[in-house]
Parts: structure tokens; sequence; C-alpha cells
């Protein structure tokens, strides 16, 4: 498991790059938490809400080259994130913005 906390001079690499590069070394599941929505309105919605995006590899077996996260869960608010990499985890987008 891998988490970004998306700042004002990583949105661009945290969105992208930082994607692209988990995605190819195997990172079963990769959790950006946008808690000040920096993001595009595409990923985010509109209006903008803090989001927590969760990735995981579809084939964690596969080649470096076939290797691929599946569309992302998006979390907010009240949300209870789901996590299969931790399915006994209990935390809402919210409390993690709030940082409880």
């Amino acid at each position: 498991l891998v988490v970004e906390v998306v700042s004002k001079s990583s949105v661009r690499d945290d969105y992208l790059h930082k994607l692209a590069e988990y995605e190819a070394i195997g990172v079963q599941e990769y959790w950006l938490v946008d808690y000040l929505a920096l993001g595009p309105s595409r990923y985010l919605g509109i209006p903008k809400e803090p989001t927590v995006f969760v990735y995981t590899l579809n084939d964690v077996d596969a080649t470096a080259t076939e290797r691929e996260y599946a569309q992302p869960r998006k979390f907010q608010g009240g949300d209870r994130i789901q996590s299969p990499l931790f399915p006994e985890l209990h935390v809402t987008a919210s409390a993690i913005f709030e940082g409880e």
C-alpha cells in the first residue's frame, strides 16, 4: 500500500506520473488523498471536493508492461473507504481529511 497526499507542488506528479510508476513496479494498492481538492474537475467533479482515490492492480502477477490499475474507487465526506488489502479497515474519507 502506498498513500500519497496531494500538495500544490505535486498535483501533476501525483495524478499522472506517480500513478504510472506505482503501476509499473506492482504496487497492489495506491491511495491518492486530495484533501485540498487541488486536482482537475474531471477527477474530483464539480464542485471540487476533497477526495480519496483507491487504485488497485487488476493482475498482480502480470509482467511490468501488462500491469494496469482498475478504475479508481472515489471516496468523499462520510464515505467508508474500502481497501482490498485491508478489508477490516474502518475509516471514512472525512476522518482522513481531519487527521482522526
